[in-house]
């Protein structure tokens, strides 16, 4: 199984994480919105984090099916 950080997923995933976070640094409040912020970087993150548990799986099967 190739090494997921170099999968195009993985990596559209990180990138999509750094927008995430500066899109919410630039444009809004850190204080007012500070739930939302939390929100939107957690759910960025729970993807390359996903993507990660996924490779970890022994089995092709376990691995195509996660």
């Amino acid at each position: 199984m190739p090494d997921y950080h170099q999968t195009i997923t993985y990596q559209q995933a990180a990138e999509i994480y750094e927008l995430t976070k500066k899109f919410c640094h630039q444009y809004l409040h850190p204080i007012r919105n500070s739930r939302l912020i939390d929100q939107m970087v957690s759910s960025a993150r729970s993807v390359k984090q996903n993507l990660a548990e996924g490779a970890t799986r022994n089995s092709v099967k376990d691995y195509i099916q996660f």
